[in-house]
This record gives C-alpha cells, structure tokens and sequence, in this order.
C-alpha cells in the first residue's frame, strides 16, 4: 500500500490544510518582526523562514495567500477578525492625557494612531502596491516633419 501524507489526507478529505514547517517558522517571523515595530518586506520575511531565495522572490505572493500559512498564524492567534477588531480599535482611538497621575481619556481624535492603523489597514489589503508601468517612446523628426506633425 503505498504511504499516503496527511497533507494529502487533509486535501482528500476536505479538511483544512495543515500548516508546514516553513509556514509555522513564517508565522513566528512575522508575529516577531510586527512585535519589534520592523519594516520588513514579505519577501525578507518568506528568506528569514528558510525558503530558498529563488522561492521567496517568485513565489511570494502564493506563500502569503496560502492556507498553510493562514492556519499556522491562527495557531499562534491570529485571525482575520482580532486584526479587524484591532485595527476598528485604532481606528477609533483617542488622545488621552494624564492629570495628577491619573490618565483620562478625551473625546479628541487621536489622528497619529489613526494613520498608523489606516497605514497598516492599507498594507494588509495591498491597497499601497501600485504598479505604474512606464515605458520609453523615442520618437525622431526632422524639422519639417515635426511643423506638419503640430500642424503647421
């Protein structure tokens, strides 16, 4: 009988994949960089979990989205909806101030942690990659055919 996996298992049996090895260490590196306040890119962060480099810079995108991951990071804790929660919270967040020792916490805005949960918001859903194609167009005339091109 030949050996089966219990990720082949899991797929066969319509259960959700198992996270790898690789995609557990991603999830502590990515808990640990966040809790360091690093800006660190996707891919920098696929290359510190052991992925081959080759891997990390073609597959990047595949290896974030993938299941895998998303499971390993929900063993850690991490779902989809405490981060809702916790980005709503910085979303809302207000200056709070401190008299005679005692914080109190003010109606006013405070816009610096709302930036910073917008910014981080933004980031999650991709919405900061902006691809701008740019392309070169040499063009060469001579002066009449440049008259005639403006129409003179």
């Amino acid at each position: 009988m030949p050996k089966v996996s219990e990720k082949t298992l899991t797929r066969h049996e319509g259960l959700k994949p198992l996270a790898s090895t690789q995609q557990r260490k991603l999830a502590h590196e990515i808990l640990e960089a966040a809790s360091r306040g690093e800006n660190v890119t996707r891919t920098e962060l696929v290359r510190r979990a052991g992925y081959a480099p080759s891997m990390a810079d073609r597959a990047v995108g595949r290896i974030w989205d993938s299941e895998g991951l998303q499971n390993a990071l929900a063993e850690l804790g991490v779902t989809p909806q405490k981060m809702v929660k916790v980005l709503d919270d910085g979303m809302q967040a207000k200056v709070v101030t401190v008299f005679h020792g005692e914080a109190f916490e003010t109606q006013a805005p405070d816009h610096s942690i709302r930036l910073k949960a917008i910014d981080q918001l933004a980031d999650v859903m991709g919405l900061k990659k902006m691809t701008v194609e740019q392309r070169n167009i040499n063009v060469n005339l001579d002066g009449d055919d440049l008259l005639s091109a403006i129409g003179l």
